[in-house]
């Protein structure tokens, strides 16, 4: 309904709620329609004293009570009797709060009717209670209930729509629920008492879709030794190790760690022995010590310690003030890019897997903590396979083996040392990142 069919309902509800011939003063802005309306249809015999807008602004400024002023202002002059009906015709939208409306409506008097655009309910029931149809005390009761029932509406139509939102994000969280894997673990899967860690790719050949993303991926990793992957992106370096944990299969060739077939393997148990430190770090919203202990729960705090010491992360917690204890936000909220990373290395390295994956796991941290975390790595990863994927010289140089991808092939393989000797794509990234070594030390840069 429009504001014009509003005011005109609330028009004809005043016009009936005044007795016919009955003697009408009008007093406020001068509603002329409503006069005519009562002279014209009802007979009555009507009186105006027409006030000015600014003036009757400036009164109910002042508060309700003008009401009441105006009532006495207007009756002055008149002998008692002289009118049935007192209209105070009133347009000005400034009448906020219906407890005070109606105060005012019962002071009037028996011979009051007050108007208020879209306030009709008020009138008719202030009207009644004038007339001594309903008691004061049942209006104000009634009016009461009234309020206290509209707000449980309102929430309920406000639950309603949460509800409608929440069965459509259902549907379609338990679509991707009941999906299912398309990676099974076979009926005779097997998991060796002893695992090492001893990881080789065999003439691996891995398509996205039918697009090429591997070919003919060829290398052994023996366990204790480092293998870093370099390359441009999408070169195909994450896939390698995504092929590990069977989060792909490859098309042709095999993937093998201790000699078996990864396919043979137990799922639960095979990612059980894999340690993944991502570029994109998600830590809970919980403290550092749940955080870094997630994937071993019953980890002693001198493990948490021997964990947080070879990420580095040791020396920024014990300078929280309420150091494990701390509470992070969603994502690592509060933690610089570089702190997240190394909660997230220490977490792997909790639990103690047999293959260690950092996907550009220190992109985040300066070359000094870098070097300090490939330290501690080294010392402890005498019986860990690591793999290393990453864009820096700094990240890969140290270990025992690096093999450069170029469109999903190994374009190059071998130590820094040797890489550099060969001039080719990685002696190309080095030179790139070093390039502003002799303009800042003024001095050349050899290669032999």
């Amino acid at each position: 309904m429009s504001a014009v069919d509003l005011l005109r309902a609330d028009l004809q509800l005043v016009i009936s709620l005044v007795p016919e011939g009955s003697r009408v003063l009008d007093l406020g802005c001068g509603d002329g329609s409503l006069m005519a309306h009562l002279r014209d249809e009802r007979g009555c015999e009507v009186r105006g004293i027409e006030l000015a807008p600014e003036e009757i602004a400036a009164a109910l400024g002042r508060g309700l009570s003008v009401v009441q002023a105006d009532l006495d202002a207007g009756l002055a002059g008149y002998p008692d009797g002289a009118f049935d009906v007192v209209v105070l015709s009133q347009t000005i939208q400034v009448m906020r709060n219906p407890a005070l409306v109606l105060r005012e409506m019962l002071r009037v008097g028996e011979r009051g009717i007050v108007t208020f655009p879209n306030f009709g309910h008020w009138r008719v029931r202030g009207y009644l209670a004038l007339k001594g149809d309903v008691t004061p005390g049942t209006l104000v009761a009634a009016v009461g209930y009234i309020w206290m029932i509209m707000m449980p509406l309102r929430n309920l139509s406000n639950t309603i729509n949460i509800i409608t939102q929440a069965i459509s994000s259902g549907d379609r969280l338990f679509y991707y629920l009941d999906f299912g894997s398309e990676i099974k673990e076979r009926p005779d899967a097997v998991f060796p008492e002893e695992f090492k860690g001893h990881v080789r790719f065999e003439n691996v050949t891995f398509r996205y879709e039918d697009e090429p993303v591997l070919r003919n991926i060829t290398f052994d990793v023996q366990p204790g030794h480092t293998l870093a992957i370099m390359g441009a992106t999408g070169s195909g370096k994450t896939s390698i190790v995504n092929l590990l944990a069977r989060f792909y299969e490859c098309g042709e060739g095999a993937v093998k760690i201790d000699g078996i077939d990864v396919k043979d393997y137990k799922l639960r148990q095979l990612r059980r022995q894999i340690g993944y430190v991502m570029q994109e770090t998600f830590l809970f919203s919980e403290t550092l010590e749940n955080n870094i202990a997630f994937g071993w729960p019953d980890a002693t705090q001198e493990e948490l310690d021997e964990a947080a010491a070879a990420a580095c992360a040791a020396e920024y917690i014990d300078k929280l003030d309420e150091g494990y204890a701390t509470i992070v936000g969603e994502r690592g909220l509060g933690l610089s890019g570089g702190q997240k990373q190394r909660a997230a290395i220490a977490r792997a390295l909790c639990y103690g897997p047999k293959i260690l994956v950092l996907d550009d796991a220190t992109s985040s941290v300066d070359m000094e903590t870098e070097y300090a975390i490939q330290q501690a790595l080294k010392m402890d990863s005498a019986t860990r396979t690591t793999f290393i994927i990453s864009h820096r010289i700094s990240a890969v140089k140290d270990a025992d083996e690096i093999i450069v991808l170029e469109t999903g092939a190994i374009a190059e393989r071998g130590t820094h040392g040797e890489l550099l000797k060969k001039h080719g794509l990685y002696y190309g990234i080095f030179m790139d990142q070093y390039r502003d070594y002799e303009a800042i030390s003024g001095e050349r840069l050899v290669v032999s």
